[in-house]
């Protein structure tokens, strides 16, 4: 009886993932949709936008620069070389420059 029980669960737990999944590619798929035509028929918006664009391989380097910065800084906080408001205080101001790089990133999309 518990082994069915354990199945049946199982199964649900699938089901809504399965729906989940499904969910969310059929969003995603409108919101690139709408994304693609929402500058139709404005040439020149592409020509300023390669103009004014950093290129991506800097901005790769970047961030995988301040992930990195993260992961030191979270090692040495668990090695115990950093107090907990040192830590907090630089992984703050890290996530902060991440954020903002991300955001420049996201712009050009929009």
């Amino acid at each position: 009886l518990k082994t069915v029980w354990l199945i049946a669960g199982f199964l649900l737990l699938l089901a809504i993932i399965v729906v989940a999944s499904a969910l969310s590619r059929l969003r995603d798929g409108r919101g690139r949709r709408r994304k693609g035509n929402r500058h139709a028929g404005k040439g020149d918006y592409n020509e300023h936008e390669r103009s004014h664009k950093k290129p991506a391989s800097a901005t790769k380097d970047r961030k995988d620069a301040l992930m990195h910065e993260l992961l030191e800084l979270d090692k040495e906080f668990e090695a115990g070389k950093l107090s907990k408001a040192t830590y907090q205080e630089r992984r703050a101001r890290i996530k902060a420059r991440l954020r903002t790089l991300m955001s420049e990133q996201e712009a050009p999309r929009r």
